[in-house]
């Protein structure tokens, strides 16, 4: 599957790859003190780097397409990043989709947002984090909205409680100003958590997205969009919002002249997260 960089409304398509490796920044930084007894420094949420091949059999034209970033032609970045992972996992950032502070907007008329902790999902399981809101507006996931590309399908969800609570998603133009909004069908009641999702389409003119819960919610959490038509399990988010790609290699692997041979190579780089 494939991956994107870019920036929203220009996310360019990248050949998907053969490998590729995550690796977060650690989370703590341990530290000896002169007894010999260890403590760790916490950090935030460790930035990530992802260390990628393309297959083989990778054209010339699809190398420049990589190249375009590499080389600086578009610039120096940062750029939005969604990996192939990301996708059909979640699109959203780890600390949006894990409710961590800071990471949603407040609707029109929605006046108070408390963290909710840990709630016990359909299922059995249970997530750490949630939000607690009043009734008077929907919550929007997300300090920014993530990325999405004009005519692809999109499914996004949320778990929601509250008579009548349901997840959303709303698309934005270049400008930020709201394109579509669609709502689920599938609603909980004020004394049961449900999953709600929606499946559509993003519109022509749309750069970004954001899941919501409704006015109805009161309780919400872990909240997802995949670039699939249907509903997945639950994962936590994958997607980058600044990143910068470097560090370009190529093994070549066939180049041949003539219409009938074959010119390919096999491109390694590495994608940084940074901000």
């Amino acid at each position: 599957m494939a991956m994107y960089l870019g920036t929203p409304g220009r996310m360019i398509e990248i050949k998907g790859a053969s490998s590729l490796r995550i690796t977060p920044a650690p989370r703590f930084t341990p530290e000896e003190s002169v007894e010999g007894r260890v403590s760790g420094q916490v950090r935030p949420i460790g930035r990530r780097v992802w260390d990628a091949s393309l297959p083989e059999a990778t054209t010339p034209s699809e190398v420049a397409v990589l190249a375009g970033f590499l080389d600086g032609d578009w610039d120096v970045g940062p750029f939005a990043f969604l990996s192939s992972e990301a996708l059909v996992v979640n699109t959203l950032t780890p600390e949006t989709s894990a409710c961590r502070p800071g990471t949603y907007v407040k609707g029109p008329g929605l006046t108070q947002v408390t963290e909710g902790g840990p709630l016990t999902l359909p299922g059995g399981r249970t997530t750490p984090r949630s939000w607690n809101k009043t009734n008077d507006g929907s919550l929007f996931y997300g300090a920014n909205p993530t990325v999405v590309v004009p005519g692809t399908v999109v499914t996004a969800s949320a778990y929601v409680r509250g008579a009548g609570a349901a997840a959303g998603i709303i698309f934005y133009n270049g400008l930020g100003a709201t394109i579509t909004s669609t709502i689920s069908a599938v609603t909980a009641s004020a004394s049961t958590v449900a999953r709600s999702f929606v499946t559509a389409t993003v519109p022509a003119g749309a750069v970004s997205a954001r899941v919501h819960a409704n006015a109805a919610a009161s309780t919400t959490a872990d909240p997802v969009i995949t670039w699939t038509s249907s509903l997945l399990e639950y994962g936590k988010g994958q997607g980058c919002e600044q990143a910068i790609p470097y560090g370009d290699s190529r093994d070549l692997v066939m180049a041949a002249s003539g219409t009938a041979g074959g010119r390919f190579s096999r491109p390694s780089f590495t994608i940084q997260e940074v901000g």
